[in-house]
């Protein structure tokens, strides 16, 4: 399984700082950070048989986000975690079972296509080093698109 995220920062648009309510939490800030990221990030997913899988950085990348930061501390304190790539179109179930020095990787679906094969083997340390990438990739492109979000506590906390 490989998950690539590459933001161009040269067309990360500066926004003005929204004022979040008590409806609100970090999936908010995520979201509307990857509705304004769109033009400017390539997101990919692959692996299990398929290249490239059908996500897209409206969606799947805040699906994905939210989960970052409990996948990444238990893949540190070598316990067994979980993607959800649960929205219509992806739909596919991985699991992270720690092995010794590697992770096995377990995807299941929920749609017509089947992963080939089910299971891939990780090096732990190569799975923690992909979703800290990601994070911080997004982390900078949030700062710089609204630097005063860094203050914001739900931001603070976030990261693993």
């Amino acid at each position: 399984m490989r998950i690539d995220l590459h933001i161009d920062m040269s067309c990360v648009p500066l926004l003005a700082e929204r004022i979040y309510g008590t409806d609100d939490d970090i999936r908010s800030i995520l979201r509307d950070t990857c509705r304004s990221l769109r033009d400017c990030t390539d997101f990919h997913v692959s692996g299990f048989g398929q290249d490239e899988w059908p996500v897209d950085v409206k969606t799947d990348l805040v699906v994905l986000l939210e989960q970052i930061p409990d996948a990444i501390r238990a893949i540190r304190s070598g316990s067994a975690a979980n993607i959800d790539f649960y929205e219509q179109g992806s739909e596919r179930y991985i699991e992270l079972t720690p092995d010794g020095a590697t992770y096995l990787v377990t995807c299941s679906s929920w749609q017509k296509w089947q992963p080939m094969p089910a299971t891939e083997s990780m090096g732990r340390d190569d799975l923690i080093s992909m979703l800290v990438a990601i994070q911080t990739n997004f982390m900078e492109a949030l700062f710089r698109m609204t630097p005063s979000l860094a203050k914001n506590p739900w931001i603070k906390d976030w990261p693993a």
